[in-house]
């Protein structure tokens, strides 16, 4: 269970916006849309609560906290095996992967519920503060080992947006990671890691359908 820091590592992030009631034929698409992807760890949002059990307890750790329809809020995921680090956030899933610390999270949205969301306020944007800064002061030790995404991007009031995406890159730039490629807005990596490139994959199957409302985004790191 050893991620080799000397060799490019893939990362991606995709938020499955699992639904209730879904069948498992929809997670089975879902899991055979990331498969040939080819990433080395992955940063998820938004999972079915049987995702740990169907990818392997080994190599998933979940979020503390789920929604009402058993969707767990985070995953991190990794192709050769996790260690579940001590939780920062309800709505964040923290893991060791071999020599680095991989955070995967949701943040508050007003899709959100104030009675689903593990911190108790009822104005959004104090929720965000609240959020993000325990995620930042839960991930402040350490330096140059960490990964930390998920899904940054859910719809904001208008009048939210702009101090939503500065609290976010106050918080980057806090823990000494920058957004990998400013095109995928969803990891962050330490600074000193070089970086190869990043794309976004459209989120469909083979047929054309849709797999979640979400696109996932990938980049290439070598740390």
């Amino acid at each position: 269970m050893i991620v080799h820091t000397a060799r490019v590592i893939r990362i991606g992030a995709w938020n499955l916006a699992h639904e209730r009631n879904a069948s498992p034929m929809v997670l089975k698409r879902q899991l055979d849309f990331i498969e040939p992807v080819g990433c080395d760890i992955w940063l998820l949002t938004e999972v079915p609560y049987t995702f740990r059990t169907v990818m392997g307890a080994q190599d998933t750790v979940l979020s503390d906290a789920m929604d009402r329809t058993h969707k767990a809020f985070a995953a991190v995921w990794a192709r050769e095996g996790v260690e579940e680090e001590p939780s920062v956030h309800e709505a964040a899933a923290v893991a060791r992967v071999g020599a680095l610390r991989v955070c995967s999270c949701l943040l508050p949205s007003p899709q959100i519920a104030v009675a689903q969301w593990p911190d108790e306020n009822h104005d959004r944007a104090a929720r965000m503060r609240t959020t993000v800064g325990r995620l930042q002061c839960g991930l402040a030790h350490g330096r140059g080992d960490l990964v930390w995404g998920g899904d940054w991007s859910h719809p904001c009031a208008a009048d939210d947006a702009a101090a939503d995406r500065q609290l976010v890159a106050e918080a980057v730039a806090a823990l000494g990671l920058r957004r990998a490629v400013r095109d995928v807005p969803h990891i962050a990596v330490s600074e000193g890691w070089d970086v190869g490139g990043g794309w976004r994959v459209e989120a469909v199957s083979q047929d054309g359908g849709r797999l979640s409302p979400h696109d996932a985004f990938v980049v290439e790191v070598e740390p």
